[in-house]
Parts: structure tokens; C-alpha cells; sequence
């Protein structure tokens, strides 16, 4: 069929007497686009399903995890394992996302689903890398997976190096040395996800638009963007969108918005750098600090980026916000959203966050619960009650929870041994035989109890522990002190004069 612009003016030629209907089809069809975009907003963010299935030998626990991006954070899910080693479990997913394996003796493995996906994973716990298996029924979504699991294999470990080297020598290389080592590394995955491209005919254009965000992220990171682009060195171009990115730039396009994790990580980064919106301000010639949220509330709602988009960025930040600050903080910019947003997803999402985060304010009873210790004794909360509880969740797999594991926590339960404080570590991401290895490897001292599953976990649930470490702080008379206390770094700091301090001396 014929554009419908060239439709109406073919027609006119011929007789004006059929314009009129012409231009009647024409709003039709406006009234019909509009009224498809109306019911995609309505619709947006109500979840489809993908399962996970397949078996794995020698896994010395019954659940494996793994992290999802959704459209407001991330969360981790655990897969049941049964006896025999099979799983088969079904999970929500909207649109296309991110998964991320936590598979023990692996590094993390990213691969996409998409709705109604089934990906069949099977390995030797024995032999993982050799063994792991990654396939669809789907031909097409088959050879994505195949792609992804080839970037791991060739790349991930690069990545890493990458970044740490860049981390290291943020002073010394120049930006034209940061610029060649990353559009290297672009390059050399261009090269192992174009072998499976045959010619161009493979479905991967998602695959490079991810890696191609993914990397100009790290180019934001060390202030190179937009000086510096990411550019292709090849021979021939394949028609791939990646390939077609020129100026105006399209960093407010919304398919991807919908489709590219990574993507979304880029369109945040531009929308915060494009303007400053921290800081003070001069008021009669003193200074005044500024209100944040509200600050950047009317810069997103003044920046490029579809009305969905800008609910999304603004939803982020208000859950942030919310989970990390008094809601006086936010309160003008969370009710100015309530009023204003129009994607009836981020409106609810953020809606049920701030009443959950409201339950485990300061001032609230701090919700009481029982879990195992490693001798597999119950303990309870209420157990300490008379005495200032620090509670630090944590994960055996969770980096930034070890270090400070390592560097801070004795020195910080050395200062309060013979104080009216209980230091309890409650250890999310993994099951009974991990944990208690990993308590003897770094000598955790305190109340040591798991709780296995993490966001299924119904004290995970009830103290919103969406992301680790997470830590909370209890007063004497078992009410909420603070449900985003500083982090033991911060603590052993200032030791005699912290948040813990402050609460014993109430």
C-alpha cells in the first residue's frame, strides 16, 4: 500500500469530489493511531511471562538466582531445583529485558527474555563453563542467546578488566587513550556478534544496540561522551540500526526506551548531565538550598523524551527518594507526580512503594521476625528488644557487602562489644551450605541468620530490602531509628559519634 500521504494527493488529482472522504479516512486513521497509543499507555507495564527450564547435576543447593531488569529497578528471583536436578518455573517479564545468572564458580551471565520466551539451561555444577547450555525452541530468539552466551565467553571478562583499568588510571591516561581502549573493546564484540549475523539477515539489531549503549555508558562515565562516539571499523556495514545512529542523535527514542535495558541506563545519564539541578542558590544575596526533587522534577518534565519516558525517569527517582530520604524531602515533588503523571504503571508502582516505605519509617514498630542462625536455632527480633539493633542484609555474592565485611565490620563490632548493640547479618542471596562457608571464610561475627530467596523472603518483603547492602537501624523500645542508616564504612569513620551512638544515647 501506498503511504497515505501519497494516497490523498494521487486522489486529489483525479477529483476533488473524493477529497472530503479522503481527509475523513485520513482522521480516521489519526483518531485510530491515537487511540492504539492510548491503550499502549494504559497497558504499559502489565507484565507477560517467561519460563526458565532445564536441570542441572552436582548443585549442592536446591535454588539458583538471578537478577531481572524491570522498568523501576531490578529484582532477583530464585528458581527452585528439585532432587533429580530439574527446574521448570515461570516468571513475570514486560516487554523485552535483561536476566543476569548467578550461577556459583561463574561470573554473571547476561541474556535477554522477551514475553512467552522459554530458555532451557542445563549444566554440570562440576563443570559449568564447559557444560552450560543456553537454547530456545525459537529459532530466531535461539541465535540471540547463542550471541549473548558468545559475548560472555569472549568479552565479559574483558569488560571487567576494562573498567577496573580505566578505574585505576582515571588521572594518567589521557581522553584519547580512554577512547581507543573502549571503541576497541566495542569493536572486537561488533566482530563476535556480526560472525552470526549472515550478512545482515540475523535478528541481533537489539544485541548491538545493547552492547553499543552498554559501552557508551562507560564513555559517560569518564566524561567522554559526546566528544567521543563509539565508531564502527569495518569492512562492510550491515543494515542494523547501530549502524545508522548519526546527528541529531536519537537519545530520546522510545522503541528503544522500551527494549534496550542499557539504552534506558543512557537516556538517565543525558537527562541528569544535561543540566545541573544540585546545589544552592543565590536568594537576596545569601544562599538557600534548593528543593531537589522538585528541581528536577521541572527539568525532566522540560527535557526531550516521550511523556512515558519522563514518567519512568521521574518514578526512578522518586523511589530512590523515597527508600533513601524523609518523605518531607519529597513530598512536593512525589504529590506534584501523583497529579501529573500519565502512565497509570509508574502512577500505582510508585504509589504502593511510598506506602510500603511509609510502614518501615522512622518512628514505626520495626516488623518483628524469626529466622534460622547457623546452629539452625530460630531467632527472633523481638529477642534483643532493650537493646539498639543494627541490621545489615547481605549477599555472599554481593561485592560491596564484602568489602566492608572485610574492612570495616570487626573494627565496628570490636568498638561496640561491651554496648547495648546487637549486630545482626541476615544473608539473602544464597542457600544454607554457601552461607555457612562464607561466614567461616570471613569470620563474620554477630547474629549470623539467612534468609533464603531474597524478594520472595517475607522479611525481605517487609523491611523493602530491593537491593543489597541494605541495612536498618532499631531503637531500644523496637521501633524504626532510621530504615537507611550510613553503611559500616561511614560508621567506623566516625566511631563514638554515629548514627549507632546517637541512638543508644536517646
Amino acid at each position: 500500500m501506498k503511504p497515505l500521504v501519497n494516497q490523498i494527493f494521487g486522489t486529489c488529482l483525479l477529483s476533488w469530489a473524493v477529497l472530503i472522504p479522503l481527509v475523513g479516512s485520513a482522521q480516521d486513521q489519526i483518531e485510530s493511531k491515537q487511540s492504539r497509543r492510548d491503550s499502549f499507555i494504559t497497558h504499559f507495564g502489565q507484565p507477560g511471562h517467561f519460563v526458565l527450564s532445564g536441570k542441572v547435576q552436582n548443585l549442592n543447593e536446591d535454588f539458583f538466582e538471578f537478577g531481572m531488569t524491570t522498568y523501576l529497578g531490578n529484582v532477583t528471583k530464585a528458581v527452585p531445583v528439585k532432587y533429580d536436578g530439574t527446574f521448570n518455573e515461570r516468571f513475570e517479564v514486560s516487554n523485552t529485558q535483561d536476566i543476569y545468572l548467578y550461577l556459583p564458580g561463574s561470573r554473571t551471565i547476561i541474556l535477554s527474555v522477551v514475553e512467552n520466551d522459554t530458555l532451557a539451561l542445563n549444566w554440570d555444577q562440576n563443570a559449568l563453563l564447559e557444560s552450560l547450555s543456553i537454547h530456545s525452541a525459537d529459532t530466531a530468539r535461539d541465535l540471540q542467546l547463542q550471541v549473548q552466551w558468545a559475548i560472555h565467553q569472549k568479552h565479559r571478562i574483558s569488560l571487567i578488566d576494562l573498567r577496573r583499568e580505566l578505574n585505576n588510571n582515571e588521572s594518567t591516561y589521557t581522553p584519547v587513550e580512554k577512547y581507543e581502549r573502549i571503541n576497541g573493546l566495542y569493536n572486537a564484540v561488533l566482530e563476535t556478534v556480526l560472525a552470526y549475523a549472515d550478512g545482515g539477515k540475523a535478528d541481533v539489531d537489539r544485541i548491538l544496540l545493547a552492547q553499543y549503549y552498554n559501552l557508551t555508558n562507560l564513555l559517560i562515565d569518564h566524561g567522554l561522551y559526546p566528544t567521543y562516539r563509539l565508531k564502527a571499523v569495518l569492512d562492510t556495514t550491515p543494515n542494523y540500526a547501530v549502524f545508522k545512529l548519526d546527528d541529531p542523535f536519537p537519545w530520546y527514542t522510545e522503541n528503544y526506551f522500551i527494549h534496550v535495558p542499557d539504552y534506558r541506563d543512557f537516556y538517565e545519564a543525558l537527562a541528569r548531565k544535561s543540566q545541573p539541578y544540585f546545589g544552592t542558590i543565590d536568594v537576596y544575596g545569601g544562599r538557600e538550598q534548593t528543593n531537589f526533587p522538585m528541581a528536577f522534577y521541572n527539568h525532566v518534565r522540560g527535557s526531550q523524551g516521550s511523556t512515558l519516558m519522563q514518567d519512568w525517569l521521574l518514578a526512578n527517582q522518586l523511589l530512590t527518594d523515597l527508600n533513601h530520604t524523609d518523605f518531607s524531602f519529597v513530598r512536593d515533588a512525589y504529590n506534584r507526580f501523583i497529579e501529573e503523571c500519565t502512565t497509570p504503571f509508574f502512577k500505582s508502582s510508585t504509589e504502593a512503594f511510598q506506602i510500603r516505605t511509609q510502614r518501615i519509617s522512622a518512628g514505626n514498630d520495626a516488623p518483628d521476625f524469626t529466622l534460622k542462625d547457623e546452629q539452625g536455632r530460630a531467632v527472633s527480633l523481638a529477642d534483643f528488644k532493650g537493646k539498639v539493633v543494627y541490621i545489615d542484609f547481605w549477599g555472599v555474592y554481593c561485592g560491596p557487602c564484602i568489602y566492608d565485611i572485610q574492612h570495616y565490620v570487626p573494627k565496628i563490632h570490636e568498638f561496640y562489644k561491651d554496648k547495648d548493640v546487637v549486630f545482626i547479618n541476615i544473608c539473602v542471596d544464597v542457600g544454607e551450605t554457601e552461607w555457612k562457608a562464607a561466614l567461616k571464610k570471613y569470620n563474620l561475627h554477630g547474629i549470623n541468620l539467612i534468609a533464603e530467596g531474597w524478594s520472595r523472603h517475607p522479611v525481605c518483603q517487609a523491611y523493602n530490602v530491593q537491593a543489597i547492602p541494605n541495612y536498618k537501624l532499631i531503637n531500644r523500645d523496637g521501633t524504626i531509628a532510621n530504615n537507611n542508616p550510613e553503611r559500616p564504612s561511614r560508621l567506623a569513620a566516625k566511631l563514638g559519634n554515629n548514627e549507632i551512638d546517637k541512638t543508644l544515647a536517646k
